[in-house]
């Protein structure tokens, strides 16, 4: 019998927030093949998702194994590192995952996001930029965390606009509108920095 059918399966449950029936199915699709690395891929994702940190490093390191050029693997390596506060293996883990798809934004907007954590606000922003090269994010939270790394690099002007891109794709936020009100005063323009904390007070969580 194929593993396929018991990976997609796996997949299904992940689609429909069963994870622990999922693992049940890409086990069994391991057992048929053991070197079919999208269900060990897919297992990583799950343990790292359920909280399981040494169960998804153990797998996304078999899969590895299996296949060096496996991205998705690398890809939860850092997930699960980042999240568990290991900034500089989860670093490791999404340079090597960039290596390997080099015009996937993924593991850029990653590292952007761990060198803020590290306060390397110039390689963030050199992170951040490939991810414009390769096209950027219809994600308000990437233009928001660009806006903040621009205002690091003295990029006052880009900061705005990525601030305002920001509210384009989300109008309802409390942070771009209180940031723009930062920015504005900083520079002396008040009027426009009293519109922005109104409108941020809107907004904010407790109104």
């Amino acid at each position: 019998m194929s593993q396929e059918p018991y990976n997609n399966l796996g997949v299904a449950y992940i689609s429909i927030e069963k994870p622990v029936r999922a693992i049940k199915f890409f086990k069994k699709a391991i057992k048929l093949k053991n070197d079919y690395t999208p269900a060990y891929c897919n297992l990583g994702h799950v343990y790292s998702s359920m909280g399981l940190k040494n169960e998804a490093i153990e797998i996304s390191k078999a899969a590895i194994g299996i296949d060096p050029e496996s991205y998705k693997s690398y890809c939860n390596l850092g997930y699960v590192y980042s999240k568990n506060g290991d900034v500089d293996k989860a670093i490791d883990a999404f340079k090597k995952a960039s290596h390997i798809k080099k015009d996937n934004t993924e593991p850029h907007y990653c590292l952007g996001t761990l060198y803020i954590k590290k306060g390397d606000y110039k390689r963030a922003l050199d992170e951040y930029n490939k991810v414009l090269e390769s096209g950027g994010l219809e994600d308000f939270n990437f233009y928001n965390a660009l806006a903040l790394v621009y205002i690091k690099n003295n990029r006052f002007k880009d900061s705005e606009d990525s601030l305002i891109h920001s509210l384009i794709l989300n109008a309802k936020q409390f942070e771009p509108h209180n940031n723009l009100g930062n920015l504005y005063s900083m520079f002396g323009y008040f009027d426009l920095a009293v519109e922005e904390y109104k409108k941020a007070l809107q907004m904010a969580p407790d109104n």
